[in-house]
């Protein structure tokens, strides 16, 4: 039988966020700095070319600029979530749904989600796995991540795959772009609408971690 139980507390009192540069202030110097790596690898690669009379750009200096622009978007994505929490999470609650699961939720001062976390605990309740859901400021989900815990602790766990989603004006899923650890493939699935409303869709699967590329 399904039962309820929860509790909730408090999170520390929200700071003032000020400007975009001051409420992310890692992701923006993370960014400058890949931005300046990005750039002198141009200016390196230009000074080669003209060097040589060659102008052409080399297939293996493309893909080394499309995986530091995925890096780096990986690591503003992480520094984002990270920051939103630790600034503007005002209450977290707790509810256990089963005596096998459990779901976190950490709010934001106008009572919408910023995150969940949904944990799976085993008989003893040990926690097995956790999946953390990041909600942007309308409420659909952004950016999800699947854990399997190692060695019943909670910060040895591995990830088993993580996903990003976009929208459209009528909240409608777009895009939606899932890398799976297991088998070392991302799925890429493309959705659109017709002209009553009807979703199309369109998956493609790539090979390796292709979740931040475009």
């Amino acid at each position: 039988m399904a039962f309820l139980i929860g509790f909730s507390c408090r999170a520390g009192e929200p700071q003032n966020i000020g400007t975009a540069a001051s409420r992310f202030p890692l992701a923006v110097t993370t960014m400058r700095l890949s931005v300046l790596i990005i750039t002198f690898l141009f200016a390196t690669l230009n000074a080669i070319a003209q060097h040589k009379g060659d102008t052409s750009v080399p297939i293996w200096y493309i893909d080394s600029l499309k995986r530091e622009i995925a890096d780096l978007k990986r690591t503003n994505n992480f520094l984002y979530w990270g920051y939103q929490e630790k600034t503007s999470v005002d209450k977290i609650d707790t509810v256990f749904i089963r005596s096998d699961s459990s779901i976190i939720t950490f709010s934001l001062k106008d009572g919408k989600p910023l995150k969940r976390q949904f944990n799976i605990l085993s008989k003893d309740k040990e926690l097995v796995q956790y999946t953390f859901h990041f909600y942007d400021s309308k409420g659909q989900v952004r950016y999800v991540e699947n854990w399997d815990v190692l060695k019943n602790d909670y910060f040895d766990a591995k990830l088993t795959s993580a996903e990003r989603i976009q929208y459209d004006s009528l909240g409608r899923p777009t895009l939606s772009i899932k890398y799976l650890q297991s088998v070392r493939r991302t799925i890429r699935i493309k959705y659109w609408y017709d002209k009553n409303g009807k979703r199309q869709v369109m998956p493609v699967a790539i090979k390796g971690d292709a979740l931040w590329d475009e």
